[in-house]
């Protein structure tokens, strides 16, 4: 009897992950036909930096690379943060790229993760991770226009997001008639 229950159980495991696979790769197809109709200058997972259910999966079956990646030249850098100073090592112009937007208007006035009081005006933006304090230069990629706003505020909380921008600084972009675009950001050093 245990061993025609252990068959069984067998059995059903393999029929719910080709299940799942099944369902992964529907969701996949029709998330890039969505993509497809509606063009890639509005939603592309592709740019957007979306990961494929798949990828995950076959990535713990495969082997981390083993060629050598090129090392960056370390830096230090001392960002003050809202419980002092905080020495990081960066490389030569950290940067990232991703899509970007601006906070929603019922937000000004009220306090961000570091304390301060989001002012509209102020070129303020909001990152996951990076120290308070940081300065980046934030460059809309469609129309070539850069900005530099002092992260101040935790954010985005949209995986498909890297920057929340205040309105100031979305305007100088030239953003805010489409909402958000897509961004290449560079950490600067303190002193620029």
């Amino acid at each position: 009897m245990p061993l025609r229950l252990s068959a069984v159980l067998l059995s059903l495991s393999f029929y719910f992950c080709s299940a799942a696979q099944a369902q992964i790769e529907q969701i996949e197809a029709t998330a890039e036909e969505f993509a497809d109709a509606i063009g890639p200058e509005h939603f592309s997972l592709r740019e957007a930096g979306a990961i494929k259910f798949s990828e995950v999966a076959d990535s713990a079956a495969k082997p981390a690379l083993s060629e050598k990646q090129p090392e960056a030249r370390e830096t230090k850098t001392t960002l003050q943060t809202a419980k002092g100073q905080t020495s990081i090592k960066t490389g030569d112009k950290p940067h990232f790229t991703g899509w970007a937007d601006y906070y929603h208007h019922s937000f000004y006035g009220k306090k961000t993760a570091s304390g301060h009081v989001l002012n509209r005006e102020r070129m303020t933006a909001a990152h996951r991770t990076l120290p308070f304090g940081t300065k980046v230069k934030v460059t809309n990629k469609v129309n070539g226009t850069s900005c530099v706003v002092v992260i101040n505020d935790r954010g985005p909380f949209t995986p498909s997001k890297v920057i929340d921008l205040s309105h100031a600084a979305a305007s100088q972009l030239g953003m805010l008639r489409a909402g958000t675009v897509q961004v290449a950001c560079t950490i600067l050093d303190k002193s620029e």
